[in-house]
């Protein structure tokens, strides 16, 4: 189910301090999938374009304002974003898709508590994970940030092939420095070339394969 078809980060007010990164990153823009894999080296521009994302919801800690985005998506489209400063939003009654206003109401944000084991994180993430069957979520687009953190390689598998689950009723948008979901994938979004590669060309390119 494909609600968000299309995002794009034109600008960003957060970097125009240092323009030539600014320059490097943007514009870059994402066509999404049922399930998608986004990749990239460090300072690549990934956890930027998921906080882009987010500051479309109402009450982000990231301000709409300090980004310049362009969005295709239908109309009252749900986001359930993790990300790096650790908090949980939930989003119901969505407002309607109007022009540059892309807004949804927030009826409950929790703060993640830190996970710093593999046990941690994987307690962590059954938790945030709904059920197949759960009519609650399904239509919502969710996006993690590193959902792989702390977690060896088998139990990678195992939040993977949940998450593939997961995209079946909804779309599922992971950013990841995982060769294990990157391999399982199959394919998967370079932040660096801006554009969909093989997975397997991808991890070849940096003697992974």
């Amino acid at each position: 189910m494909v609600n968000l078809r299309r995002f794009e980060v034109v600008k960003n007010n957060y970097l125009l301090d240092d323009k030539k990164k600014h320059d490097k990153l943007y514009p870059v823009a994402v066509d999404f999938k049922d399930l998608t894999v986004i990749v990239g080296s460090n300072g690549s521009g990934k956890t930027q374009f998921l906080k882009a994302l987010s500051s479309l919801v109402v009450d982000s800690p990231y301000k709409r304002k300090e980004y310049k985005v362009n969005i295709d998506a239908n109309p009252g489209t749900r986001f359930l974003i993790f990300d790096e400063k650790e908090y949980k939003q939930r989003v119901e009654n969505p407002s309607p898709f109007d022009g540059n206003d892309y807004s949804s109401h927030l009826v409950r944000q929790i703060l993640r508590k830190s996970q710093s084991t593999g046990e941690g994180q994987l307690d962590l993430m059954e938790s945030i994970l709904p059920e197949a069957d759960d009519e609650e979520y399904k239509g919502i687009v969710f996006a993690y940030d590193e959902p792989d953190h702390n977690l060896d390689f088998k139990n990678q598998v195992k939040l993977f092939e949940k998450l593939k689950e997961l995209s079946k009723d909804n779309q599922v948008i992971i950013l990841t420095h995982s060769p294990v979901i990157m391999a399982k994938a199959g394919e998967v979004f370079d932040m660096e070339t801006k554009q969909w590669v093989n997975s397997r060309e991808y991890l070849a390119r940096f003697g992974v394969l």
